[in-house]
């Protein structure tokens, strides 16, 4: 306040100062740090060293002060140690503590594991002591293949053409050096050929070189999951013949589309096998009762009770409501894989012949004669040539049945010519299509093709499983 008063007169106005963090920090180091203690005026110094090998191993110490050596009184062990100073290269006037160690200071108990038997073996025998086997045979092998090998440090070594020498792998060596060179951090998880060729680029070799590589990567978690998607059919196309018309009906659902008169925005189809005759109707909502009662009005009250009907297993029509209605009528239901309808058997053509529909009735009159037209076509037809025709229609039918065989015959040997199959066992694992079924999150287009391995519980057969989760739960619908 004396400040403020002395400085009035001066019209100078006074502010406090207002609260500074950083100062406040400061200030209050200031206040509450201790004087630090005083530093040692003299600084040791100690070096450590050491080496090992198979044998033995040791360390060796050197302690000085700043002066360079160690008095007498403070290290008589260094003092009688003092005339090997000068063993220490660059150096004046150091003192050396050196000692022996006659057994280590931790005892490691390692169990050494013999190695199992192998194709080494034999050939090592032949060039360290010229023992053979005593079947002939393998000595004439042994023979042929030893000059091929030479024993560097008591490793074998194969000659090679493109090196100079390669590595010789024992058994328990081949998965290590198969996964370093595979996926290891110079690894770009390539196919069995290529990765055969790799390891050989590196230095290494054992007889099966190829046939390992190629299983080794058939086993590899990330190729399995980044392959990419099988184009050839696994099985073999299995033919479905339809004895008469309208007997077998294929039935879809389609949609949704953009909404239409009624807010319908769905399209329930049946396809006939034989005719390919196509009902559609579209539906507002898709449900089991819809489903129903487009089989009764468009299917069953025109063409008559069929034999099957085929579908895939989604809920409308595996529905217990509308299995009942299709067993009442003596209607046997089918089967199909949503995403392959060739399971389970039922096989839908990959082309699809559409023809004009059967007629329902055949004309019997016909406009007269013109001049133009033949002796035939100047015959005034009959009473009864209809009914005639209808008699005839039998064989018509079958003539029919017969082309159709024959088309499908044809489509089938074309279609089985890039069957690569594959066949699964129960107990094995699957993985699933990633472009099937929603997205895995978080990953967009850098997903894995392939994701979330499944069992397979049962062989339903022609390519269809039935398949479980890891935990041993179903997997519904398949």
């Amino acid at each position: 306040m004396a400040w403020v008063v002395e400085l009035s007169q001066y019209d100078l106005q006074y502010n406090s100062r207002q609260a500074i963090k950083a100062q406040a920090i400061a200030d209050f180091l200031v206040e509450v740090t201790r004087k630090a203690p005083d530093t040692p005026s003299t600084w040791w110094k100690l070096h450590v060293d050491g080496a090992s090998n198979q044998t033995f191993g040791g360390a060796g110490i050197i302690l000085e002060n700043s002066a360079g050596h160690v008095p007498r009184e403070r290290n008589a062990r260094a003092d009688l140690l003092s005339k090997l100073a000068s063993t220490k290269p660059g150096t004046e006037n150091r003192s050396l503590i050196q000692g022996l160690a006659t057994e280590p200071a931790i005892i490691l108990c390692a169990t050494l594991t013999p190695s199992l038997p192998s194709w080494i073996d034999l050939i090592l025998r032949y060039l360290e002591r010229g023992e053979i086997p005593e079947n002939e045979k393998e000595a004439q092998a042994t023979r042929r293949e030893a000059p091929k090998y030479v024993i560097i440090q008591g490793q074998l070594y194969k000659r090679g053409l493109h090196q100079p020498l390669l590595k010789c792998m024992r058994p328990d060596q081949m998965d290590y050096v198969l996964s370093e060179v595979h996926e290891g951090c110079c690894g770009h998880h390539i196919r069995g050929r290529s990765l055969a060729r790799k390891l050989i680029w590196t230095g290494y070799y054992w007889p099966t070189i190829m046939s390992d590589a190629r299983e080794f990567v058939k086993k590899c978690k990330k190729c399995q999951e980044n392959t990419n998607f099988h184009k050839a059919p696994p099985g073999e196309l299995s033919l479905m013949m339809t004895p008469r018309p309208f007997a077998q009906w294929g039935v879809d659902l389609l949609g949704s589309f953009p909404p239409g008169p009624g807010q319908v925005k769905y399209l329930i189809v049946a396809i006939d096998y034989y005719t390919k005759w196509v009902e559609a109707k579209p539906l507002a909502n898709i449900s089991s009762a819809n489903c129903q009662k487009f089989m009764w009005r468009q299917v069953v009250t025109r063409f008559g009770i069929s034999e099957s009907i085929i579908s895939d297993n989604r809920t409308q029509f595996t529905d217990k409501k509308f299995k009942d209605f299709l067993s009442g009528l003596g209607i046997k239901q089918k089967f199909s894989s949503v995403e392959h309808p060739q399971s389970n058997g039922q096989n839908l053509l990959p082309i699809i012949y559409w023809q004009n529909p059967l007629p329902t009735h055949i004309r019997g009159r016909r406009s007269h004669p013109s001049r133009d037209q033949g002796a035939e076509s100047k015959v005034t037809p009959r009473r009864g040539n209809e009914a005639v025709k209808k008699d005839l229609v039998d064989e018509t039918k079958q003539m029919a049945h017969l082309t159709e065989i024959a088309i499908k015959q044809r489509i089938a040997l074309r279609y089985n010519n890039k069957v690569l199959k594959r066949s699964l066992g129960e107990g094995d694992l699957v993985l699933r299509r990633n472009d099937i079924g929603p997205p895995t999150p978080g990953e967009g287009k850098l997903a894995t093709n392939w994701a979330v391995p499944y069992g397979v519980r049962k062989v339903l057969g022609k390519g269809a499983y039935k398949l479980e989760r890891l935990d041993g739960s179903e997997v519904p619908r398949t």
